[in-house]
């Protein structure tokens, strides 16, 4: 029985296209979609006619296995689908997302005329500052989905490898870690820790369509940053920028910015490595940066080539942002923790195993301050707001802030942090008790909402051991509060150098990452796997093919 989904390798065949949206066969394509995505990547990594990565980027945005990816994931995946642009039109059920896609595969979507972005504002994390946000309509998302796929591939063929944000299968655990490893070697221990000011929205047009020669839908990524915004029905151009908020706009700001690390020289090992007798070593997330080197002059020369090389982009430092450090001395914060050598205490050095030589030092990475006072302010008003109220939505509630919080820094050193978070809850239980029940002894709360709470916890060998907890706050239902110690430290193993996600030949290598990263979260599911043999007794298929396709 043929399937109603795709029957080509591109494209949608004639006998064969979905009659509605519950009919798309999703598998396939995603299938095909990362088929014509891993050919683009060989073809540029190989050096082959930039006339074929032209004709398959061309193919790729012609495809309607494409245009249908791109409709899901702007109408049912992205957070802001529920966002709509000017035209105030929103597409949130299946038949609108398929009257939308019939609309637009019969479009040619090369000659398509971007409509203005609608100009909001949003709080900054942590800040009461504003930024500025620019939502396009739906259909310039979708089409903008579309040229993603496109350009994406060809241009992950190119980045440098000190380059993690915005980037597949690359978070910021991967720059951690790296970082880490940089710290920790001793050897650069200057650091100048920067920030662009504004990225997003002056990064200049020229230098930035330059690099897009050649590409199909160069023409119209030129229209997108040209359509201007309506800001309280007011309308005004844009000569320099690219709006946050569209989806294309995370991959024109990392192309833009390519080329760090060859303004500073910055060779690798083919072991992954920076070759000692580079200066420098770099590691980007966005428009936020470190560089390393091996003394404070090193540190100033890097700044210098790098102003240089941002002003030739439009761009500039933000000078609040921007600071140059001594890891000895001092640590640097960077995405939400705090990098710095320590010396040897004997004091916390006890166990044989770890001792080191006098004088000598150890890196640490450790939740910052600011994502603290992050977690602290929003325990506080959760509590704040559920006072006299039900107590199984306030867990819930918390209990998903914790869970989130937790699994972000439990790569790093959060042992001493979530124990003085499990203090403070604490008392902000505590204080929410007190006040709910004004007229009820300490001995009837205690009574009603706190408990001894158990929790099985893995060692680092493996083995798992009872953790005893002094208290847990329980709702009527028998539902408790998650503690942040209850979380287990786990280590973190970053992108491997070269790997790429559009690269046929790096396809294992990911699966399993992704199923190591599964297991950490599930050992149940872990233990399963190991006692199977990572086959499946029912389909006699590999676990990671059948979850991971």
């Amino acid at each position: 029985m043929q399937n109603n989904s795709i029957c080509n390798n591109h494209d949608i065949g004639e006998d064969s296209v979905p009659h509605g949206w519950s009919s798309i066969n999703w598998a396939i394509i995603e299938k095909q979609v990362g088929k014509l995505q891993r050919r683009i990547y060989v073809a540029k990594l190989s050096g082959k006619s930039s006339k074929l990565v032209q004709r398959l980027q061309r193919k790729l945005i012609n495809s309607k296995a494409n245009l249908l990816y791109s409709i899901r994931r702007v109408t049912s995946i992205n957070r802001g689908k529920r966002t709509a642009g000017i035209d105030n039109l929103k597409y949130l059920t299946p038949a609108a997302r398929f009257k939308l896609f019939d609309t637009m595969s019969k479009m040619d979507l090369l000659a398509w005329k971007p409509l203005p972005v609608r100009r909001v504002y949003v709080p900054k994390p942590g800040k009461t500052t504003l930024r500025p946000l620019g939502i396009p309509t739906i259909m310039d998302r979708v089409i903008q989905a579309v040229l993603k796929n496109a350009l994406e591939p060809e241009w992950e063929a190119m980045f440098e490898h000190g380059s993690y944000g915005f980037r597949p299968s690359r978070s910021t655990h991967d720059a951690m870690a790296r970082l880490w490893r940089i710290i920790n070697s001793k050897k650069r221990v200057w650091v100048l820790d920067a920030d662009i000011k504004g990225c997003f929205d002056t990064i200049a047009h020229g230098p930035l369509l330059e690099k897009l020669a050649g590409f199909p839908g160069a023409p119209l990524v030129e229209r997108w940053l040209k359509a201007g915004y309506f800001e309280k029905e007011e309308f005004f151009e844009t000569d320099t920028g690219t709006p946050q908020g569209g989806i294309i706009s995370p991959l024109l700001a990392n192309i833009a910015l390519h080329g760090m690390e060859a303004a500073l020289g910055i060779r690798y090992h083919r072991a992954g490595y920076v070759r000692p007798e580079c200066p420098f070593v770099l590691i980007r997330y966005a428009d936020d940066f470190v560089v390393l080197a091996r003394s404070e002059a090193k540190v100033l020369e890097a700044k210098e080539i790098l102003r240089e090389f941002l002003e030739t982009r439009g761009m500039v430092y933000s000078p609040e942002k921007t600071n140059i450090r001594d890891l000895r001395k001092e640590g640097i914060n960077f995405l939400g923790w705090t990098f710095r050598l320590y010396e040897n205490s004997p004091r916390k050095m006890r166990i044989k195993a770890f001792k080191r030589a006098k004088g000598d030092m150890v890196a640490l990475v450790t939740p910052s301050k600011k994502s603290i006072d992050s977690i602290k302010a929003k325990m506080k008003l959760l509590f704040r707001q559920y006072v006299s109220k039900p107590t199984d939505p306030l867990i819930l509630r918390a209990n998903s802030l914790i869970t989130g919080w937790c699994n972000y820094h439990r790569y790093v050193n959060s042992n001493s942090t979530f124990r003085a978070l499990d203090s403070f809850m604490y008392a902000q239980a505590v204080r929410w008790a007190r006040r709910s029940h004004v007229n009820k002894s300490w001995t009837w709360i205690r009574n009603k909402y706190f408990v001894q709470v158990t929790a099985l916890r893995r060692t680092k060998t493996g083995r798992r051991s009872l953790n005893l907890s002094n208290w847990g706050f329980r709702a009527n239902s028998g539902r408790t509060i998650k503690l942040f110690r209850h979380t287990p430290l786990e280590n973190y193993s970053s992108i491997g150098y070269g790997r790429n996600p559009f690269n046929p030949a790096d396809t294992d290598y990911f699966k399993d990452r992704k199923l190591d990263r599964l297991f950490a979260k599930d050992s149940f599911r872990k233990l399963i796997h190991d006692r199977q043999l990572g086959v499946c007794p029912r389909m006699w298929t590999r676990y990671r093919e059948v979850r991971l396709g």
